[in-house]
């Protein structure tokens, strides 16, 4: 993945960014910045400045954290993630048992 160290130098406290780490991933707000680093809003970790990796955290590790610009693709895409997954938990919690019979082959068609 490149660094866009023009984004990463101008960020400012306020600015919202994606904080990149798989089903962890989300948006976060840059709290203040050093020099050297970035810290965000409600969160301990911090990241470098020159290529947004978390401090501390092998570059060539599998999955590592770190904070990219947040386009309107990602931030759609996460968006969108968050309702499916708020979706599959409602209708877990569905009695389907107390479901009509017809509503059920409704659900069934939609699903076919």
């Amino acid at each position: 993945m490149s660094v866009d160290k023009e984004w990463l130098n101008s960020l400012r406290p306020g600015c919202k960014v994606f904080l990149k780490h798989g089903d962890l991933s989300s948006i976060k707000v840059v709290e203040r910045l050093t020099p050297t680093q970035i810290k965000l809003k409600g969160f301990s970790d911090k990241f470098y400045k020159n290529n947004g990796l978390k401090i501390g955290e092998p570059g060539y590790a599998a999955n590592p954290k770190r904070i990219v610009k947040l386009t309107e693709k990602i931030q759609a895409e996460y968006y969108l993630k968050i309702e499916k997954k708020e979706l599959v938990q409602f209708i877990r919690k569905i009695n389907f048992n107390n479901v009509d019979i017809r509503k059920l082959k409704e659900i069934k068609d939609i699903l076919d």
